[in-house]
Protein backbone atom coordinates (compact mmCIF):
# COMPACT_ATOMS: atom_id res chain seq x y z
CA UNK A 1 0.00 0.00 0.00
CA UNK A 2 1.27 3.42 -0.96
CA UNK A 3 -0.10 6.78 0.14
CA UNK A 4 -0.10 10.09 -1.75
CA UNK A 5 -1.08 13.61 -0.66
CA UNK A 6 -3.40 15.02 -3.31
CA UNK A 7 -4.75 18.55 -3.76
CA UNK A 8 -7.46 18.04 -6.40
CA UNK A 9 -9.48 15.31 -8.11
CA UNK A 10 -7.52 15.58 -11.36
CA UNK A 11 -4.28 14.83 -9.50
CA UNK A 12 -5.84 11.77 -7.86
CA UNK A 13 -7.05 10.44 -11.20
CA UNK A 14 -3.58 10.99 -12.70
CA UNK A 15 -1.85 8.81 -10.10
CA UNK A 16 0.02 5.71 -11.09
CA UNK A 17 -1.70 3.61 -8.45
CA UNK A 18 -2.74 0.04 -7.85
CA UNK A 19 -5.64 -1.33 -5.83
CA UNK A 20 -5.03 -0.77 -2.13
CA UNK A 21 -3.19 2.52 -2.61
CA UNK A 22 -4.54 5.50 -0.67
CA UNK A 23 -4.95 9.11 -1.79
CA UNK A 24 -5.22 11.70 0.98
CA UNK A 25 -7.24 14.60 -0.40
CA UNK A 26 -6.09 17.72 1.41
CA UNK A 27 -8.70 19.82 -0.40
CA UNK A 28 -11.53 17.71 1.03
CA UNK A 29 -9.86 16.54 4.24
CA UNK A 30 -10.75 12.98 3.23
CA UNK A 31 -8.90 9.84 2.18
CA UNK A 32 -9.75 7.47 -0.66
CA UNK A 33 -8.57 3.93 -1.42
CA UNK A 34 -8.30 2.57 -4.94
CA UNK A 35 -10.59 -0.46 -5.05
CA UNK A 36 -9.94 -1.55 -8.63
CA UNK A 37 -7.96 -0.35 -11.64
CA UNK A 38 -7.69 1.95 -13.41
CA UNK A 39 -6.87 4.82 -11.05
CA UNK A 40 -8.06 7.27 -13.70
CA UNK A 41 -11.72 6.31 -13.05
CA UNK A 42 -13.24 8.27 -10.16
CA UNK A 43 -15.72 5.47 -9.38
CA UNK A 44 -12.82 3.13 -8.60
CA UNK A 45 -11.87 5.23 -5.57
CA UNK A 46 -13.77 4.61 -2.33
CA UNK A 47 -13.80 7.10 0.53
CA UNK A 48 -12.32 5.75 3.76
CA UNK A 49 -14.75 6.58 6.52
CA UNK A 50 -13.36 7.61 9.87
CA UNK A 51 -15.22 7.47 13.15
CA UNK A 52 -16.26 10.81 14.55
CA UNK A 53 -14.35 12.17 17.51
CA UNK A 54 -17.56 12.81 19.43
CA UNK A 55 -18.03 10.75 22.58
CA UNK A 56 -21.54 9.28 22.79
CA UNK A 57 -21.49 8.33 26.46
CA UNK A 58 -19.20 8.12 29.46
CA UNK A 59 -19.82 5.55 32.17
CA UNK A 60 -23.47 5.30 31.08
CA UNK A 61 -24.04 9.07 31.08
CA UNK A 62 -24.91 10.97 27.90
CA UNK A 63 -24.87 14.65 26.99
CA UNK A 64 -22.60 16.78 29.15
CA UNK A 65 -21.38 14.07 31.50
CA UNK A 66 -20.05 15.11 34.89
CA UNK A 67 -18.45 12.24 36.78
CA UNK A 68 -17.71 12.14 40.47
CA UNK A 69 -15.70 9.73 42.60
CA UNK A 70 -18.55 7.22 42.95
CA UNK A 71 -18.79 6.92 39.15
CA UNK A 72 -15.20 5.72 38.83
CA UNK A 73 -14.58 3.95 42.14
CA UNK A 74 -12.27 6.63 43.50
CA UNK A 75 -12.11 7.78 47.14
CA UNK A 76 -14.03 10.90 48.06
CA UNK A 77 -12.20 14.16 48.55
CA UNK A 78 -12.41 13.77 52.32
CA UNK A 79 -11.12 10.19 52.14
CA UNK A 80 -8.31 11.23 49.82
CA UNK A 81 -7.14 14.18 51.91
CA UNK A 82 -7.28 12.09 55.10
CA UNK A 83 -4.31 10.08 53.84
CA UNK A 84 -0.78 11.38 53.72
CA UNK A 85 1.23 10.80 50.61
CA UNK A 86 4.78 9.52 50.96
CA UNK A 87 7.68 10.95 49.04
CA UNK A 88 9.74 8.40 47.08
CA UNK A 89 12.64 8.68 49.54
CA UNK A 90 10.27 7.83 52.40
CA UNK A 91 9.30 4.48 50.91
CA UNK A 92 10.89 1.40 52.41
CA UNK A 93 11.11 -2.13 51.10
Amino acid sequence: MRQALILVTSAMLALTAEPGDVAVRTDLNKSFILVTSPASTLGNWQELLSPTDAVQSVNGKTGTAVLDNTDVGAPSTSQFTAHTALLPEELTD
